[in-house]
């Protein structure tokens, strides 16, 4: 019993895994995945953690015939995802609920802490009234925000929104776009 509206943005995405080693429905796996990340989890143990602690909810919108997955299962099934196709699934499943969005959306850049040598930085769209980030971009190394706002805002729909950003982001450029 999966989510029908899952279905609808994730069909598209391939499975990575062989027909032998489907012990959990990929639609399951993807569920658990976006649940996670919503909840602000931020490994696989911690997904796995999440998914055996909220199982009972979890049978009552997703298949879970073998049990909650395990975080290596979870590691291997994300890792072995085309990004490119995910992406595209995400953008499409975001841009539903971003049709739903309030007026106010916020662009803001961060810093991955822990994140490598070469710290990740990305600049995300947030919306405060449903409490999600409509959109990401990351900001390419030796770069800096002003080139990722521009691609960013090309992923929103920022018809009749009001827009802050904070004094990097204030370039006449991107004014204009937005």
């Amino acid at each position: 019993m999966t989510n029908g509206n899952l279905d609808k943005f994730f069909n598209n995405l391939e499975d990575p895994r062989s027909y032998k080693n489907q012990k959990h429905p990929f639609l399951s796996l993807i569920y658990i995945g976006l649940l996670g990340a919503i909840a602000g989890i931020d490994s696989f143990s911690g997904l796995a953690d999440y998914a055996e602690a909220h199982k009972d909810e979890l049978k009552n919108f997703i298949e879970l015939p073998n049990g909650p997955p395990s975080h290596d299962t979870l590691q291997r099934f994300f890792e072995n995802i085309s990004s490119d196709q995910f992406h595209d699934c995400f953008m499409e499943f975001t841009a539903q609920l971003a049709e739903k969005v309030k007026e106010l959306i916020a662009i803001d850049g961060k810093t991955i802490r822990n994140s490598s040598k070469n710290p990740l930085h990305i600049v995300s769209a947030w919306c405060e009234a449903n409490e999600m980030v409509l959109a990401q971009v990351k900001v390419a190394n030796k770069s800096n925000e002003i080139i990722a706002i521009p691609k960013l805002l090309e992923l929103l729909d920022l018809t009749g929104k009001i827009i802050t950003i904070d004094a990097m982001g204030c370039q006449r450029d991107i004014a204009e776009q937005i």
